[in-house]
């Protein structure tokens, strides 16, 4: 993953000097990580390589799943999930879902936080997601 991040941002960097509107978004997910640590783990890669870590005003949006992708898919599926003790990367509640009502309910989940009015049961992970989509103007 670093390796690929290394390589995105790079090139990403160097399309942002001839078009303004563009932006990166990264999805990985933060296994038995805290989804900081795993930020931050992005951040030492790029160093480590050269580069510049990522600044606030860059475009590049991190979305972190605590665990895997399948604890948002669990949770907007309509189960509360504990990103904290579970890991729901094997969970039969999301065998048949419908993406596109999933991401629907992301979307609204997101004008909620946005509005002020998040819902109780969102994972934190999901919440620092929503923070990082600000990068965009969203």
């Amino acid at each position: 993953m670093t390796k690929n991040y290394i390589k995105e941002v790079k090139a990403h960097r160097s399309k942002v000097r001839h078009q303004e509107n563009i932006g990166l978004v990264v999805g990985t997910d933060a296994d038995n990580l805290t989804v900081s640590a795993r930020a931050d783990g992005l951040d030492a890669a790029l160093a480590g390589a050269g580069f510049p870590r990522r600044q606030s005003e860059e475009k590049i949006c991190l979305i972190i799943p605590k665990w895997n992708i399948e604890t948002w898919l669990v949770h907007l599926n309509g189960f509360e999930v504990d990103e904290d003790l579970d890991d729901y990367k094997n969970d039969r509640s999301i065998k048949d879902i419908d993406y596109v009502t999933i991401a629907d309910e992301f979307i609204e989940r997101y004008r909620n936080w946005k509005q002020g009015n998040p819902a109780e049961t969102t994972p934190p992970s999901m919440i620092l997601a929503f923070d990082e989509l600000k990068r965009f103007g969203l």
